[in-house]
C-alpha cells in the first residue's frame, strides 16, 4: 500500500511539474524593459512620458491629528460578530482577540512615540519613473578606521520599514570594525511611496527602480537584503544586474519548482536519506514530508488568490475599517510567525511582538491608503507569468537565513539550480516568516556573516559612503494613493500637508545641505502653511 501511495505522489508530481513548467514558459532571454513611466500622465510610449526630478527630499513623519481623531471614532464605533465556539484562530482572526487589540489601539497605543522612533532614522523621496519612491536611512556613526557598507534592505507584504527599526540601528552601529549604511525603501504603492497609476508594476519593474535609486544617491555597488516579496526583488536585482549587486541575502527562499525540485520534495517525503545530506535535517523536517506542507500552504494562500484575481475588491473593503485591516494584516502575523498559532486563541501575537509594534505597521497602511494598492503587487506579478523572469539562476554570491517556520523552507541542495553560488546557508531552530521583525539580532548576524564571507574572498568594496544632496520639507504625511469622498473630492492632492513652525525653503533657488544628519523631528505648530508650488507639484 506504501510503495502504491509513493509510485502515485511521484507520477503525479511528475506530470504537475511538466504542466507548470509549458505553462510558465516564457522566453529565453527574458525580455527585461531599461525603464518604464508610472505617473498620472497620459503618455503613448515611455519616450513621451514627462522628466523626473532628480531631487531628493528629505522629511519627518507626522500624521495630521484630524486623521488620527478619525481613526479613534472609527475604532469607538467597531461592531464584531461572535465567533464559534472553540474556533481559536482556525476560522481567520478570532474577534474575541480582535477586541483586545481594538481597545488597546484605541485607548493605549500612541502613534506620536511611533513617529518618534520612526524619526529617529531620517526619511526621503525622490521620483523615479513617474511615482514618488520612500525610503529610510539608517547613517552608520562611523569612523575612519570603520569599514561601511552599502545594504539595500527590502521589505515584503503586509510588512513595511517597520520591520526594520530594530535591525537598521543595529547593522548601522560598527562592531568589530564593520558597519553598514542602511537604505530601506517602501516599495511603491506601499507605505510613502506612491502607488503605480498604471498596469504592469511587478518585482522585475520594482527592481530596476530601485536600481535607479541607488544611482540617484551615487551608490553604484551594493549589497540587497530582503524577505517576502523583498527577496523576489532583491533576487531579480542580483539577476540581471549583477554589476551592480555586491551579494543578495534572503530570508525566504524564491525557488522555482522545476521537475528536478518537486522530484526530490516526493521522494524525501518517504525516503528522506536519499536526497537529504546530514547538515539539512534541520531545515527538511518543516518541508517534508509533502503532503502536510501542501496542506499548510494552501490553507495560508487563500490571500494570494484573492490579490492576484480582485486586489481592489479587498482594498476598498478595508479602505474604511481599521478593525478589519487590522484583523487582514495581524492574521498573518500570528499564523506565518508559527503555524500552531491557529490553535490558540490569542494567536500568540504577543509572544513574539508587542501590540504597539503591531499597530505601528498596521499605521503606515491605515495613513496611507495602501492597502489596495499593496495588494495590486499580487496581480501584477502574476498576471505576467511570476516565474518566467526568475528562471534565470543567480550567479552573483548569495546567502539564505532559513527559519523553520517560514512558508517555504528547504535544504540547501534543493537551491543549487537557481542559485550558483551560495556562500552563506544559516539553519536555525526556530523561528517565522518576518525574521527581521521577530529576530533582528539573529538575521543581522547572518547578514554580517554573509558579507564577511563575501568580502573575504574579493577586493573590499566598503565605504567611505558619500553624503546626497537634499531639500527638506518638514513634518509630512504622504499617501499611497489617491482617495476620495465626501470631504476629499476625486482629483485632490495626494498628500497632506501638515502644520510647521517654519515655512519650507522656496522652490528656486533650493537649499542643499550635504550632510544628513539625524536630528529630532520639530513640533508642528497648530497652524497651516502654503506648501510651495515646487514641492506640491512633486509630491
Amino acid at each position: 500500500m506504501c510503495r502504491r501511495v509513493f509510485i502515485c505522489f511521484l507520477v503525479c508530481g511528475v506530470v504537475a511539474a511538466v504542466l507548470i513548467g509549458f505553462l510558465n514558459q516564457g522566453p529565453d532571454p527574458f525580455k527585461v524593459n531599461k525603464t518604464g513611466y508610472w505617473g498620472t500622465a497620459s503618455v503613448k510610449n515611455v519616450r513621451a512620458a514627462p522628466e523626473d526630478d532628480p531631487v531628493i527630499y528629505k522629511f519627518s513623519v507626522h500624521a495630521p491629528e484630524e486623521a488620527l481623531l478619525d481613526l479613534k471614532r472609527r475604532l469607538a464605533s467597531t461592531k464584531l460578530a461572535e465567533p464559534l465556539q472553540d474556533s481559536r484562530f482556525e476560522y481567520g482572526f478570532n474577534a474575541h482577540e480582535l477586541r483586545r487589540v481594538v481597545d488597546h489601539w484605541k485607548d493605549r497605543f500612541d502613534w506620536r512615540q511611533q513617529e518618534r522612533l520612526l524619526n529617529a532614522y531620517q526619511h526621503y523621496h525622490t521620483t523615479i519613473e513617474g511615482i514618488r519612491v520612500h525610503f529610510m536611512y539608517a547613517r552608520p556613526k562611523a569612523d575612519a578606521k570603520t569599514k561601511v557598507y552599502t545594504l539595500l534592505m527590502i521589505h515584503g507584504w503586509p510588512g513595511s520599514v517597520v520591520e526594520f527599526l530594530k535591525i537598521a540601528k543595529e547593522l548601522a552601529t560598527p562592531k568589530q570594525g564593520v558597519a553598514f549604511e542602511v537604505i530601506c525603501p517602501s516599495i511603491p504603492g506601499y507605505g510613502f511611496s506612491e502607488a503605480p497609476h498604471k498596469k504592469g508594476f511587478n518585482s522585475l519593474e520594482a527592481a530596476r527602480v530601485f536600481v535607479k535609486l541607488m544611482d540617484r544617491l551615487g551608490r553604484k555597488r551594493f549589497y540587497v537584503q530582503g524577505g517576502d516579496w523583498g527577496a523576489m526583488i532583491a533576487k531579480l536585482m542580483a539577476t540581471y544586474y549583477s554589476d551592480r549587486v555586491l551579494g543578495a541575502h534572503m530570508n525566504m527562499m524564491d525557488v522555482e519548482f522545476n521537475p528536478l525540485v518537486l522530484l526530490k520534495l516526493l521522494i524525501g517525503s518517504f525516503y528522506p536519506s536519499l536526497v537529504l545530506g546530514n547538515d539539512e535535517r534541520l531545515v527538511a523536517a518543516s518541508a517534508l514530508p509533502l503532503w502536510p506542507k501542501l496542506v499548510q500552504l494552501l490553507r495560508e494562500s487563500g490571500y494570494m488568490h484573492l490579490h492576484s484575481t480582485k486586489p481592489d475588491t479587498i482594498g476598498l473593503a478595508l479602505l474604511n475599517s481599521p478593525a478589519g485591516l487590522a484583523a487582514y494584516i495581524l492574521e498573518k502575523f500570528s499564523t506565518w510567525t508559527a503555524g500552531t498559532n491557529v490553535d490558540r486563541e490569542d494567536g500568540g501575537l504577543t509572544d513574539k511582538y508587542t501590540y504597539d509594534e503591531l499597530l505601528a505597521n498596521v499605521m503606515l497602511y491605515w495613513l496611507t491608503d495602501c492597502i489596495g494598492s499593496s495588494a495590486r503587487f499580487y496581480k501584477e506579478n502574476f498576471a505576467g507569468g511570476l516565474t518566467r523572469p526568475t528562471r534565470v539562476p543567480v550567479t552573483v554570491p548569495a546567502g539564505f537565513s532559513v527559519f523553520p517556520e517560514d512558508l517555504l523552507a528547504l535544504p540547501k541542495s534543493f537551491v543549487g539550480h537557481a542559485y550558483h553560488d551560495v556562500v552563506t546557508f544559516e539553519q536555525h531552530s526556530s523561528g517565522g516568516h518576518f525574521a527581521a521583525f521577530e529576530k533582528p539580532d539573529v538575521l543581522e548576524r547572518d547578514v554580517r556573516h554573509f558579507v564577511a564571507a563575501v568580502e573575504a574572498r574579493n577586493a573590499s568594496a566598503a565605504g567611505p559612503f558619500a553624503a546626497f544632496p537634499f531639500v527638506d520639507v518638514g513634518p509630512q504625511l504622504y499617501r499611497a494613493t489617491v482617495t476620495f469622498g465626501p470631504s476629499r473630492p476625486a482629483g485632490g492632492q495626494r498628500f497632506e500637508p501638515v502644520e510647521q513652525p517654519k515655512a519650507v525653503p522656496p522652490p528656486s533657488p533650493p537649499p542643499v545641505s550635504r550632510e544628513p544628519e539625524v536630528k529630532p523631528a520639530s513640533k508642528p505648530v497648530e497652524s497651516r502653511v502654503r506648501v510651495p508650488e515646487r514641492c506640491s507639484e512633486v509630491l
